[in-house]
């Protein structure tokens, strides 16, 4: 597998982890504090919104560069290079 490749997955789903541990303390925070939701049924839910953001991001990331791998190798000129 490519290097670039595992580097950018790798930093992509840094950068979800990074993203939901900042905003999962405030959504449970509110919730809990409204009483819309009991403190576990609300961290369960953020836990569980997480995991399923990241799979999710991760397999649209991939989808997304097979894609652009797709569109440019079909959309590649072929140019005839003329021999000494």
């Amino acid at each position: 597998m490519n290097i670039a490749l595992i580097v950018t997955i790798v930093l992509v789903m840094g950068v979800i982890f990074v993203n939901g541990w900042t905003d999962a303390p405030n959504a449970i925070a509110t919730a809990v504090s409204t009483r819309v939701l009991r403190p576990n049924v609300a961290i369960g839910m953020a836990v569980a919104m997480n995991f399923f953001g990241a799979l999710v991001m991760n397999f649209l990331m991939l989808k997304l560069q097979r894609l652009s791998v797709i569109s440019l190798v079909s959309t590649a000129r072929v140019i005839p290079v003329k021999s000494l």
